[in-house]
C-alpha cells in the first residue's frame, strides 16, 4: 500500500436545515496557496454526513482545485 503523509490543507463544517446541496466555503492558509500558485492542486475531499440520530457517512472524492483568476484592472492614464 502507499504510505502518503496526509495533509490538511482547511477545515469548515456546516448545519444542514433541510434536504438538497450545502454550499460550503474553505479559507486556505498561506502554505496552501503558494502551493496552488505552482499549479493545480490534485486532493480528496473528505465530507461526513452524521444524520439526526444515525450513524455516520464518509465519502472521499477526489477533485482538483485550481487558482481563481485575478483580474487586474486596467492602467488609466
Amino acid at each position: 500500500g502507499s504510505s502518503r503523509k496526509l495533509t490538511t490543507w482547511c477545515r469548515a463544517s456546516t448545519t444542514a436545515t433541510a434536504a438538497g446541496t450545502v454550499p460550503m466555503r474553505c479559507r486556505m492558509g498561506a502554505t496552501s496557496l503558494q502551493a496552488l500558485e505552482r499549479g493545480p492542486l490534485k486532493v480528496t475531499l473528505r465530507t461526513t454526513f452524521t444524520p439526526t440520530g444515525g450513524a455516520a457517512v464518509q465519502a472521499d472524492p477526489k477533485v482538483v482545485v485550481i487558482a481563481p483568476r485575478r483580474v487586474i484592472p486596467p492602467v488609466v492614464g
